[in-house]
């Protein structure tokens, strides 16, 4: 198990992050769960060849702290974006056996479940106070512990959680407002040299993400800036998301553009990635627009 890669992923187990994460690695990994985000992506600084971070809800949207991560200088540089994985979630009450949904006090979860699920508390729970938590498994670990006030309390969390954390029992089965429910994780990598167990490379397109900033002073406009980004290649702008820049001065902003390539196909020539052609000319235009703003855009990474 020693020679097998560390993979970091936001737990305890029982996670959709373990989830996910199993779902790409199985037994080719070793997993180690941390607390927070930030302690899953910090992993990759002591140790940890990739770190899973859960990046975007279908539901609920972006998740911040995730995000806010990327703008580290060390994103593109010794730390690549390699991958990401996407799983269906659904979410379970659970509470410790014997519990009445009248006797709950407190609902328990990470914020992205209780926003997901925030339809299902008021008509049912009501009552009921909310109190975030730094992982959804977290929250069934702690009611199966059961100490204290937690004793009255429930959690929205997997089912599966209530294989790993005796003394639960499942009150409620998809309980999210949308029963599409998604979750997509982007998986980080200190190495270049990545094996996975994800879905066929015909099934998936090629994608990339760049980040990049210029001070809210610019004579430059975002509109002038995503021209360079519009070609006859056949890739494309799939989403863009804005964060404020993490060393700039006050709402500057930080951006990242994610891009996708054309999907390949039975006549696709080997070897040859649009995408990465697309890419190099991309980088070339953007650095010469942004260089007189002193900012230097960045592959995060491309898979």
């Amino acid at each position: 198990m020693t020679g097998l890669p560390c993979v970091a992923f936001l737990g305890p187990e029982g996670t959709y992050s373990h989830q996910a994460a199993h779902e790409l690695f199985s037994d080719a990994a070793r997993y180690a769960p941390k607390h927070t985000i930030t302690d899953t992506f910090e992993a990759l600084s002591s140790g940890a060849q990739f770190a899973l971070l859960p990046w975007e809800n279908s539901i609920h949207g972006i998740v911040i702290d995730a995000i806010d991560l990327l703008r580290h200088e060390s994103v593109g540089n010794s730390i690549r974006i390699c991958g990401e994985k996407t799983i269906g979630v659904q979410h379970c009450l659970l509470v410790r056996k014997g519990v009445k949904l009248a006797e709950v006090k407190t609902v328990l979860s990470h914020e992205q479940a209780l926003g997901q699920c925030a339809g299902y508390l008021s008509k049912h729970l009501s009552h009921a106070t909310r109190m975030k938590v730094p992982s959804t498994a977290l929250a069934a670990e702690r009611v199966s512990a059961g100490e204290g006030d937690d004793a009255w309390c429930a959690a929205i969390a997997s089912s599966m959680t209530v294989a790993l954390y005796p003394g639960l029992e499942v009150v409620g089965t998809g309980i999210q407002a949308v029963q599409d429910n998604f979750t997509r994780f982007v998986l980080l990598s200190t190495s270049d040299e990545v094996s996975l167990r994800g879905p066929p490379a015909e099934q998936s397109y090629p994608q990339a993400v760049v980040r990049f900033s210029f001070p809210q002073a610019a004579i430059l406009s975002l509109v002038d800036i995503l021209t360079v980004f519009r070609d006859g290649s056949g890739c494309s702008i799939s989403r863009i998301d804005r964060r404020p820049s993490a060393d700039g001065g006050p709402f500057d902003d930080v951006y990242f553009i994610v891009l996708r390539g054309p999907k390949p196909h039975a006549g696709s020539i080997p070897g040859f990635n649009p995408l990465s052609i697309y890419l190099d000319n991309v980088m070339v235009r953007l650095r010469i627009m942004l260089n007189q703003h002193a900012s230097k855009p960045v592959v995060l990474g491309t898979w």
